[in-house]
């Protein structure tokens, strides 16, 4: 096993305007910081444009990604992968999503085989922009601090 990484989070904000595509919103959300280094930042320099799943929407759909991520629900996809990243416009998993393998072994959390991917199988599973990412390797309680921070830390929106 390789060694720790710290995971933080901070608040951050995809920036709404016109784009190629039309409006993009605007849209505050907890940040995903692993050894210093904003996974924001990391997807965007890679072209991507997804947000973290935590810290914006409404309160029970940011809890339900917290318990996900502590590995308190059930995994997004079928194949037992969990969604970190996703549209920043709806939330759709159907819109592609940065996921990853997520398991627990003691005191240890793995983040492993990053990809993307979406829930209505219109594209295969796509590992190769994304091979370069990982796995980590994160002190249980640090971890579960800090997934527990996000809550409320950006955008909450109200029913």
């Amino acid at each position: 096993m390789s060694d720790t990484s710290r995971i933080d989070v901070m608040k951050n904000v995809r920036k709404g305007g016109l784009s190629g595509i039309g409006y993009k919103r605007e849209i505050k959300f907890a940040d995903l910081v692993i050894n210093n280094k904003s996974l924001y930042e990391t997807l965007v320099d890679k072209g991507f444009d997804y947000v973290s799943c935590l810290g914006w929407s409404f309160s029970d759909i940011q809890l339900n990604g917290i318990n996900k991520l502590l590995l308190k629900s059930n995994p997004d996809f079928d194949n037992d992968r969990y969604a970190i990243f996703i549209c920043p416009e709806c939330g759709d998993l159907g819109c592609g999503a940065i996921s990853v393998n997520i398991k627990r072994v003691g005191d240890i959390i793995i983040w492993s085989d990053f990809a993307v991917e979406d829930n209505l199988g219109l594209y295969e599973i796509e590992y190769d922009r994304l091979k370069d990412l990982g796995p980590f390797y994160f002190q249980y309680d640090q971890y579960e601090a800090a997934i527990k921070s996000t809550f409320e830390l950006g955008d909450t929106f109200i029913r």
